[in-house]
């Protein structure tokens, strides 16, 4: 299903209220999608020198769910590069 291969929930199992790409638009994905940057050149306390549980947590999930994307794409190309002559 590509619901839970991108955002990592059986919408089965879930409640979904909402489109599941609504809460990227909020400004709190906004400030985590900002800080990844920061956090993967390792100079996160640079920008927020004491965060919160729930900031880390949200960094770690978003850099995890851009993992997981990245991977997805390798494993794309590299199906496409098999199946092309």
């Amino acid at each position: 299903m590509a619901v839970h291969r991108l955002v990592g929930a059986d919408p089965a199992e879930e409640l979904f209220e909402t489109c599941p790409c609504h809460a990227v638009r909020s400004a709190d994905a906004h400030t985590v999608a900002s800080l990844l940057a920061w956090y993967h050149k390792g100079q996160l306390a640079l920008r927020v020198p004491h965060p919160s549980g729930a900031l880390v947590d949200a960094i770690d999930c978003a850099d995890a769910a851009l993992e997981r994307r990245k991977a997805e794409e390798i494993r794309r190309q590299t199906a496409a590069r098999k199946e092309s002559p």
